[in-house]
């Protein structure tokens, strides 16, 4: 609003500029009609005179005609400017609508068979749109558990982070064998990575874990999913188009559309070296992306303990009971 109106100040003062420049040209070429209509038509020879004073005074103005011709064209060349900013500005917005309609068009379009079987007796049936992050939520579960089982088996004294990382990496890759190299290169800074790796596969394929389909790979949807959303924030914090609060709203368009499911899978997600770019960037703290993050909902982690510095939903809505009335906890 403060920019809006600083833009309706300069355009005011390039008019009143400009109705000046005009008057102070103008008006030399209106004064002899309107001394012929003063005087009458038999007083032309006054007319003359009266005009040679007046060129005479007007002269000593020739300075200030000039300063008044450069302010009016600082007018315009400002109200130009104004409006080539503006035209960026709606260039910018409406490529963030469409990369927000991308990312539903994304969302609809996907698909998976669900982690295990409802009912036994009959065929798997595939869900899609949100209710594919529904069941990448029960994946990583199992994924997390069965990593701490490896850990506990191998006594590699993994930390919860370590255990997210590494579960985080296989519901990425999957544990199919085509995908080991990429998952060797992904956890060699954990020690015996190649026995890591193959304890995991082996566990997965265990009587335990066997009737669920943890072991499939996610990132052919995941991929283009967080990379659009990341380069959608990119887009608004690298602008000089937007001040810090109309960068954090546009921003809050885009976390108001997640899931609780979404959110979920992007909070391991940047727990996992695949979010590097996203904390280091500060996008995370700045934005406060998993804001809407229900504390309760992480299996066993809380989003506070690794970004405290966000101001969480589920803090802002807690209530304590006075005199049996529910209200706000001060």
């Amino acid at each position: 609003m403060k920019k809006i109106k600083n833009k309706v100040f300069w355009f005011w003062v390039a008019g009143i500029v400009c109705c000046a420049v005009l008057f102070f040209v103008g008006f030399p070429k209106l004064l002899p009609f309107l001394l012929i209509y003063i005087y009458g038509v038999d007083k032309v020879d006054t007319v003359n005179t009266t005009m040679q004073n007046y060129g005479l005074v007007g002269d000593s103005y020739g300075i200030y005609n000039a300063l008044f011709s450069a302010f009016a064209l600082f007018g315009v060349i400002w109200t130009l400017y104004v409006q080539k900013q503006d035209a960026k500005k709606t260039s910018l917005v409406n490529r963030f609508y469409k990369m927000l309609d991308y990312q539903e068009k994304l969302i609809k379009e996907m698909t998976v068979f669900p982690v295990c079987k409802a009912n036994p007796d009959k065929p798997l049936q595939p869900v899609s749109g949100r209710k594919v992050f529904v069941e990448y939520k029960i994946q990583l579960k199992y994924l997390m558990k069965a990593v701490e089982e490896v850990s506990e088996k191998n006594n590699l004294e993994l930390t919860e982070p370590d255990v997210a990382d590494i579960a985080y990496a296989v519901f990425y890759y999957g544990a199919a064998s085509g995908w080991k190299e990429f998952m060797l290169e992904y956890l060699k800074d954990y020690p015996e990575t190649e026995k890591l790796v193959d304890n995991i596969n082996t566990v997965l394929a265990g009587q335990k874990y066997r009737r669920y389909f943890l072991g499939r790979t996610n990132q052919n949807y995941l991929s283009v999913y967080f990379r659009n959303m990341y380069n959608t924030i990119k887009i608004i914090d690298s602008t000089k188009l937007l001040d810090e609060r109309e960068k954090k709203e546009y921003i809050k368009i885009l976390r108001a559309q997640l899931s609780n499911a979404e959110l979920y899978v992007l909070f391991f997600n940047l727990l996992s070296r695949f979010g590097k770019k996203w904390v280091n960037n500060e996008y995370v703290s700045k934005y406060e992306i998993i804001q809407n993050l229900p504390s309760k909902y992480c299996d066993g982690y809380d989003p506070k303990d690794y970004f405290d510095t966000i101001k969480y939903e589920s803090e802002e809505k807690t209530l304590s009971t006075f005199h049996g009335v529910m209200r706000p906890r001060e």
